[in-house]
């Protein structure tokens, strides 16, 4: 009865001891604190974490946390460990202290594969084991696996015969988070799409005179997505039923377009309805990407090829032969020849036009010209300045009455200084001419028949103007056919002013 009451006292005892474990020690998370971590695929999960042992009252405790990351397999990989001995922290691998007395982090490169991580504190002298788990959610984009026909591998064009029924596949990753994905054709319309499965599944059959279809298999946001040609083995189809004709000026070459589903050409014979040339092989040539290449015929032969009736066959890879029975027309284009001719056209008629502007600019202002003349010589002329001055043929010009051009300068240079408007200045042009009409001082006539008068430029009486005047502009008619020998004194007059 005595042992049965020790072993219970015992059992309380440890149990007691394993209570203020739990609540001793513990492990805190600083950022992030949810639950689930999120991060792109290739890319770090990074947490920080702590032990908390402030509750404690044992020294010199040791603590060990250890991490692991669980795959989509149930594979647990070893990320490492950091332990805290008096408050002393040491980590290894892809575990890392921040400071001396902690805390650690883990820094660890992640995958689609990976789903989860643990970490797991144990505390000694304790056994007591603390886990916690956080979730992995990494990001992916969506990516085509693979695109078959009759389950084999497909990519570029895929030959078939005419009313052969195959089915078409494309499997995919729809990624994190999930994305749609689509079947579509050459034009960009929507054949199929996804609803929820990770495949699509398409059957076709197809003839000739179909429009062979591409069948692209492509998600929303994938990298990766691929695509499938269908080439029909039938006989080679004219679409173009005459041909475009160059003349190089060493050959002719002809173009025709053209649906086949190869590019081999096997034999390319030419026939003419003419006597003259009844049939030549030619170089022939079908270049492009399939079903539609371009089919070219180099012609070196001296034929006429001007309205003459053609009958061209063609047999390519596999036997399959298809004749076209054509005529040429009368014009031929020439190759690089019309190119340059068009080329020069342009240039010409550019320059023509430059030309044009050019000269009819010229004529505007020689108009302008002519017409600023014509006014100026009707408005001042002898016949108006008539009474400005005497006709005495017997008195000599009187010299103290001669005015130069210096001094003219300079009096209106001082009139400017004074304030002078342009107002003022145009009226005692206007008060200078009546002046001269009106004065009879000097109004002689020199002996070689000029006639000088008084230019008064100080009056300000407004008058009528002799001529037009423009914005800052005066204009006279002056005759410079004639020329007058200067006054005596005209030498000192000038070092005067000067």
């Amino acid at each position: 009865m005595w042992s049965v009451v020790q072993l219970v006292f015992v059992l309380l005892v440890y149990r007691g001891i394993c209570s203020q474990q739990e609540i001793c020690t513990d492990l805190n998370f600083y950022l992030p604190r949810n639950d689930v971590l999120t991060v792109d695929e290739n890319d770090f999960v990074n947490v920080t974490f702590w032990i908390t042992v402030s509750a404690c009252n044992q020294t010199n405790t040791f603590h060990k946390v250890t991490v692991h990351t669980k795959t989509n397999t149930g594979i647990r990989e070893y990320d490492g460990a950091v332990t805290s001995s008096n408050d002393t922290c040491s980590g290894r691998q892809s575990i890392q202290c921040i400071s001396l007395t902690g805390p650690a982090t883990l820094y660890k490169q992640v995958n689609r594969s990976h789903v989860e991580i643990e970490w797991e504190l144990t505390s000694i002298p304790s056994s007591h084991l603390i886990l916690v788990q956080k979730r992995l959610n990494v990001l992916y984009p969506p990516v085509v696996i693979s695109l078959t026909v009759n389950g084999s591998e497909v990519s570029g064009n895929y030959l078939i015969d005419e009313f052969q029924e195959v089915s078409i596949s494309c499997t995919f990753d729809p990624g994190n988070p999930p994305g749609k994905f689509f079947l579509f054709d050459k034009t960009g319309n929507e054949i199929k799409a996804t609803r929820g499965e990770d495949y699509l599944n398409l059957s076709l059959t197809l003839q000739c005179e179909d429009d062979w279809p591409t069948v692209r298999c492509e998600g929303s946001g994938s990298k990766t997505n691929k695509s499938v040609s269908f080439l029909v083995r039938c006989r080679p189809q004219f679409i173009d039923r005459y041909p475009t004709v160059v003349n190089s000026g060493i050959d002719y070459r002809w173009t025709f377009k053209m649906k086949v589903y190869t590019t081999v050409i096997e034999k390319c014979r030419l026939t003419s309805s003419s006597a003259h040339n009844s049939s030549i092989l030619v170089n022939c040539t079908l270049t492009g990407d399939l079903p539609c290449p371009l089919l070219t015929l180099v012609i070196t032969e001296n034929v006429s090829v001007t309205r003459t009736t053609w009958f061209l066959s063609l047999c390519v890879e596999g036997g399959l032969l298809v004749t076209l029975n054509f005529t040429t027309p009368q014009k031929q284009t020439t190759g690089p020849g019309l190119f340059v001719g068009i080329v020069l056209l342009v240039i010409i008629v550019f320059a023509a036009f430059v030309v044009i502007v050019l000269l009819r600019k010229r004529k505007r202002k020689q108009s302008n010209n002519r017409e600023i003349r014509a006014a100026n010589e009707s408005r001042v002329s002898t016949e108006n300045l008539r009474g400005s001055f005497s006709r005495n043929p017997s008195a000599e010009a009187d010299e103290n009455n001669y005015i130069s051009v210096l001094e003219v300068q300079e009096k209106k240079r001082r009139q400017k200084k004074g304030g002078m408007t342009d107002t003022a200045q145009s009226d005692d042009a206007c008060g200078s001419a009546k002046i001269m009409e009106s004065s009879t001082v000097s109004r002689e006539r020199h002996p070689d028949g000029l006639i000088y008068g008084d230019l008064d430029f100080n009056s300000t009486r407004p008058c009528d103007d002799v001529i037009d005047t423009l914005p800052e502009t005066e204009y006279a008619a002056i005759n410079f056919s004639v020329k007058a020998p200067p006054p005596r004194d005209y030498k000192r007059k000038t070092n005067k002013i000067i």
